[in-house]
């Protein structure tokens, strides 16, 4: 068991994050990782860090470039990636010390070409699990990553009994790839379509034949960083997400996929009003100007059809409230469970 794992790092201003990182890769009790970190045009001394850890550790690869997005960075690093497995690490998040040997050992002794992980949400001043899908170790064959390819593209039955929970399989981290299973694939510009990963391992997915899921929680996900992509308001995120919407339709249309995939599509579009609201609630404007924005989203044709077809009856009775909201166009109610979800977040 001595094949490579790249581990690609994106770097953009994370000085105070990046030492934690880098030394949870190499502190790996499986060594064979090579680090590629990526120096998305930083302004910090994460440039300084970076290459002190190149001279004292052969393992260490820094790429310099103009500051281009995270999907431009992560694109640089597989292009250098020679390892025979991937997985891709945010530069101010961590991975716990196994999980390289779990993962590796898991596709060497079963031939599949995916592990992926649950993982910890990292808080100021405490953590809390995050199981992915559950506490049994799963193996998925053909059929089984169909199911997950569907799952990509939105919830559908009684998936969404916990629509939070709707993108926690679309994360480029939190996963071992093949390298040869994902040759050519490449990531499409964050400003472009908002979120990029899930777009990724669509494709990705449509070329597995099998996966496992390990129940260990092999990713340490911080959530207070001040500069993180899911803590500040993302005036781009609802036109990034109309692009990504358009970019599935057409994968569905493209490969003639069944009537399923629109309706979890649908069911996406109604769901992600939860990090829509979230990201409203971000921004620094007035109370009234935050429900203006709710009521322009919640009162949109497209929207007010996906809220329409969205079955309610799985979920638990805060989310019927929330959605029940969104059927009935009240911003105000909105609004009201926003300020709810955010202290319950914080904690």
């Amino acid at each position: 068991m001595n094949k490579t794992i790249s581990v690609i790092i994106p770097v953009y201003n994370m000085e105070p994050f990046l030492a934690e990182c880098l030394d949870s890769v190499l502190g790996q009790t499986y060594p064979h990782v090579q680090a590629i970190c990526v120096n998305d045009g930083s302004r910090d001394r994460s440039r300084e860090i970076l290459e002190d850890y190149a001279r004292r550790d052969n393992r260490v690869l820094v790429i310099d470039k103009e500051n281009g997005g995270l999907s431009s960075a992560r694109n640089s690093g597989l292009e250098a990636a020679t390892g025979e497995y991937i997985m891709f690490l945010d530069s101010d998040d961590w991975l716990d010390p196994d999980i390289c040997r779990l993962a590796v050992e898991e596709l060497e002794q079963t031939g599949a070409e995916l592990v992926m992980w649950s993982y910890i949400r990292e808080f100021q001043d405490h953590s809390k699990t995050t199981d992915v899908l559950g506490k049994e170790r799963l193996y998925f064959d053909a059929e089984g990553v169909c199911r997950l390819y569907r799952r990509l593209f939105g919830l559908i039955g009684e998936e969404l009994s916990d629509p939070s929970k709707g993108d926690v399989i679309v994360t480029a981290w939190g996963k071992l790839y093949r390298r040869d299973r994902i040759a050519g694939i490449e990531f499409i510009d964050t400003k472009k379509v908002g979120t990029e990963d899930c777009l990724y391992n669509i494709e990705v997915f449509r070329n597995l034949r099998s996966a496992v899921y390990l129940p260990v929680y092999g990713y340490h996900y911080r959530k207070y960083n001040a500069a993180s992509l899911t803590t500040v308001h993302n005036p781009r995120l609802f036109d990034g997400w109309q692009n990504m919407y358009a970019l599935m339709e057409s994968h569905i249309e493209r490969y003639g996929l069944p009537e399923e995939y629109r309706t979890a599509l649908s069911n996406r579009r109604a769901v992600q009003l939860i990090m829509l609201g979230i990201n409203i609630m971000a921004a620094k404007k007035p109370a009234t100007e935050k429900r203006r924005d709710l009521r322009q989203i919640i009162s949109k044709p497209v929207y007010r059809k996906a809220f329409k077809n969205l079955d309610l009856s799985p979920m638990p009775i805060h989310w019927k409230a929330y959605f029940l909201c969104a059927k009935l166009g009240c911003a105000w109610g909105l609004y009201g469970l926003l300020l709810v979800i955010q202290k319950i977040r914080g904690r």
